[in-house]
């Protein structure tokens, strides 16, 4: 539809119409006057604002995909976002990484709590995708939770020299969690037991 006036906001009809307002109050300028009110109208533009990021997104990627600035002054997609829409480039691959990997429902429900997800492998990704739609957990529970589990896969390995025997003890693979403190201890422990079945294969 074609508007003679080009002037006319969102939503308004020229033929004298329904205002987008009256459907959708969170567009409108008027800002209510309760807290609860406002925090509803701040989540519904939050969505709308993670779907627009998404759809952003999808178009970034078929500029890269089809090579449409192949012809243009761009040499980089890097020049063409920042200077034709003035994003930064991180929010930019922040948007191609939603559209790339999710889809669009997923982006409007839980935003950038999916942005925290960027390191992580797709099959673990998409495993916190599904813990997030069932627990919905905060942004800081979603932090704590990939720093927990870099914590237990960066546990170091140590070599233990037994005479003939030689073995590595990989904390990592065995998927255990062992205080500093704690690692000597365990660590003759485990020495001990290497020394009873040493004797008893030599017997």
């Amino acid at each position: 539809m074609n508007y003679k006036n080009k002037e006319l906001s969102i939503g308004v009809r020229p033929s004298g119409g329904f205002r987008e307002e009256s459907i959708h109050p969170e567009m409108s300028e008027d800002v209510p006057d309760l807290l609860e009110e406002i925090e509803k109208q701040i989540y519904k533009l939050k969505d709308k604002t993670w779907e627009i990021a998404w759809l952003i997104g999808k178009r970034l990627i078929k500029i890269k995909e089809k090579q449409l600035l192949k012809n243009t002054k761009y040499t980089t997609l890097d020049d063409y976002i920042e200077d034709k829409f003035e994003f930064s480039r991180r929010s930019a691959y922040n948007f191609i990484y939603l559209a790339h990997n999710f889809n669009k429902v997923h982006t409007s429900a839980h935003g950038y709590k999916l942005v925290l997800l960027q390191p992580l492998e797709d099959l673990k990704r998409q495993k916190y995708l599904k813990w997030i739609d069932k627990e919905n957990p905060s942004a800081n529970d979603i932090r704590e939770k990939i720093k927990s589990e870099n914590k237990k896969l960066s546990m170091p390995k140590r070599e233990i020299s037994l005479s003939k025997i030689k073995m590595t003890v990989d904390f990592k693979k065995m998927g255990v969690e062992i205080e500093k403190e704690k690692e000597k201890e365990f660590l003759k422990k485990l020495e001990a037991l290497i020394r009873e079945y040493s004797k008893e294969e030599k017997n």
